[in-house]
C-alpha cells in the first residue's frame, strides 16, 4: 500500500529573519514540490507547536486545517488575534516540557 500523504518534517526560519515572507515562500516550495507529477501526493501532513500562533495562521493561510477538530491547543486558554485555527494537541511535550504538538493537514487531490 501506497501512502499518498507528504510530510512536511521541518521548516523554520531564524527569529531575526520572521516576518518578512521567508516561511511562505518555503511553504509553497514544499508544497509545490508534494503536488508535482509523477506521483503528486494526495495530501500534506505536518506537526506544529500549538503554541505558535505565528506558524498556524501561516499554515492555515494556505488551507491547512487541525487534525481532530477545533480544540484549544493552549493550555492558558487566551485569546491571541492572530490565531486562524485552533490545533488539538496530538502530542504531548513533543517540542519539551510543555510544548505540545499539533497534526495539521491539507486535502491535495485534485478536484
Amino acid at each position: 500500500v501506497v501512502d499518498p500523504s507528504g510530510r512536511i518534517m521541518k521548516l523554520g526560519v531564524a527569529k531575526q529573519f520572521q516576518r518578512r515572507g521567508i516561511g511562505a515562500a518555503l511553504l509553497d516550495a514544499a508544497l509545490a514540490e508534494l503536488r508535482a507529477p509523477p506521483r503528486p501526493a494526495l495530501s500534506a501532513v505536518l506537526l506544529v507547536d500549538v503554541q505558535n500562533r505565528g506558524a498556524i495562521a501561516l499554515y492555515a493561510s494556505r488551507g491547512f486545517e487541525s487534525d481532530g477538530g477545533n480544540t484549544r491547543g493552549d493550555e492558558a486558554g487566551e485569546q491571541d488575534s492572530r490565531r486562524a485555527v485552533d490545533v488539538k494537541v496530538t502530542m504531548r511535550d513533543y517540542y519539551g516540557a510543555g510544548r505540545h504538538a499539533g497534526r495539521m493537514l491539507l486535502d491535495l487531490s485534485p478536484r
